[in-house]
């Protein structure tokens, strides 16, 4: 089977499954912590295979544990958006 569109974070080495006429198709089901939008912000991974992981997933882990007891904040850092300050 040919690889998953997304190859980023948890989905290295993911592949396709065939959907009969429909051809191959993305499939993550099988993909260990995967999750369509990033919801787990506190683990180290790149959970939704967008190449960006945690508090660096600002657009879907901004509010959630960077800014949870106020010691980590998403900031936009020199190089993109960054967590700074103590995880909570």
């Amino acid at each position: 089977a040919p690889f998953n569109s997304d190859q980023d974070g948890v989905c290295l080495g993911s592949k396709k499954s065939c959907s009969g006429v429909g051809g191959w198709v993305d499939d993550y089901t099988g993909v260990a912590n995967y999750e369509p939008t990033e919801t787990i912000c506190y683990d180290g991974l790149d959970n939704d295979c967008d190449a960006l992981t945690d508090c660096d997933d600002i657009v879907n882990c901004e509010g959630s544990i960077c800014t949870a007891d106020g010691a980590n904040i998403c900031v936009d850092g020199p190089y993109g958006p960054d967590c700074v300050g103590a995880y909570g």
